[in-house]
């Protein structure tokens, strides 16, 4: 009888609440998302100029081969030891990498892959002899996105350096796996990288070292929330005030008014990887 009324009282609140238990649920999904190391999460850090100049251009409900802003995020999940990019900052945007989302379409690729129709491409592993880093080589790269005998890099890699900049992609915006390549080859693919990040990457084997995945825009419907990174405390001087987290949220477009704000801090034995935590509720008006 106990739990039957407090289950009536919780229902009770979240209908005069939706918001607030629509954020938390959103917490909830994400951080279970987190402790599941075939899924993870995706995030991006953003420096104070960001936080301060919001623009709705990077978010898209679904990904344009034409987009121009090209934006580089990190996936993680609780095995890793990955610190966030050091921006001047410790605080990003979260992302669900869930396939209801969408936002595994917005991963980009270096070259378009001509004609190839929706679902005939796969992401093909590559076998590389580990090379100097060089960001313009296509050595640097574990997997491409393949159609037929056409093979173009795939958009990301066990560490950092933009690996899809180039004169090409710049005039005509950055290709991405959109409709081409069907979520279990992209989860495929990423779980993939992500394992390898840290000290099994050939490139820059580092414990705390993170990846990159380069997508064409950002995905307002996977946005999640506010990430705070807890864990490389020598940078990031500067936070952003509750009221300029909330102008950026606020300029993507997305109707929430409340957003989980979730911490990344260590595991409570180091070498267990991270933790994602519930910090708290922000809300905009």
């Amino acid at each position: 009888m106990k739990n039957q009324f407090l289950l009536f009282l919780l229902l009770v609140l979240c209908f005069q609440h939706e918001e607030v238990c629509s954020a938390d649920s959103d917490a909830l999904k994400i951080i279970a998302d987190f402790n599941d190391p075939k899924m993870g999460v995706a995030f991006t850090m953003l420096s104070i100029q960001e936080w301060q100049n919001p623009s709705a251009q990077h978010f898209k409900e679904t990904p344009s081969q034409k987009n121009q802003s090209l934006q580089a995020v990190t996936i993680s999940n609780a095995t890793k030891s990955i610190f966030p990019y050091p921006a001047d900052t410790r605080y990003g945007l979260l992302f669900s990498l869930e396939e209801d989302k969408g936002f595994y379409r917005f991963f980009a690729m270096r070259a378009p892959l001509g004609n190839c129709k929706p679902g005939e491409a796969v992401l093909t592993q590559l076998i590389t002899e580990k090379p100097a880093i060089d960001y313009n080589s296509p050595k640097i790269f574990n997997w491409a996105v393949q159609c037929g005998e056409k093979q173009v890099p795939f958009c990301g890699r066990c560490t950092d350096g933009g690996p899809c900049a180039g004169p090409l992609v710049l005039q005509e915006g950055w290709p991405v796996i959109g409709k081409l390549v069907g979520y279990s080859q992209f989860t495929k693919a990423k779980n993939s990288i992500v394992d390898d990040t840290g000290l099994s990457c050939d490139w820059n084997p580092k414990s705390n070292g993170w990846n990159e995945f380069d997508t064409s825009g950002l995905s307002s419907t996977a946005l999640i929330g506010v990430l705070h990174d807890q864990l490389n405390t020598a940078i990031g001087a500067q936070v952003p005030t509750d009221t300029e987290l909330c102008g950026y949220l606020n300029a993507t477009g997305v109707t929430h008014k409340t957003w989980p704000v979730l911490a990344l801090t260590s595991a409570q034995h180091p070498a267990q990887g991270t933790r994602l935590k519930r910090e708290r509720l922000l809300t905009c008006k």
